[in-house]
């Protein structure tokens, strides 16, 4: 988050994550706060991505792979 950004800024954009009770955090409590819910939404997004690679993987047996390339 950067910290040139004005509080009012900052509010918004906690506002459009859902917050709330934000009014009282000072600047550096709520670009803290902002801070730990990206690294949260990013560590949640590479889960997904590979949840969604594994199930993408289909195992075939040995003895159907054989036979399919022969």
């Amino acid at each position: 988050m950067d910290s040139s950004m004005q509080l009012t800024e900052l509010r918004k954009i906690a506002k459009e994550k859902g917050l709330k009770n934000i009014s009282k955090l000072k600047k550096d409590e709520l670009i803290e706060l902002l801070e730990n819910i990206e690294k949260s939404e990013e560590i949640e997004e590479v889960k997904s991505i590979k949840k969604i690679e594994t199930s993408s993987k289909q195992e075939i047996p040995e003895e159907r792979w054989i036979q399919s390339h022969k």
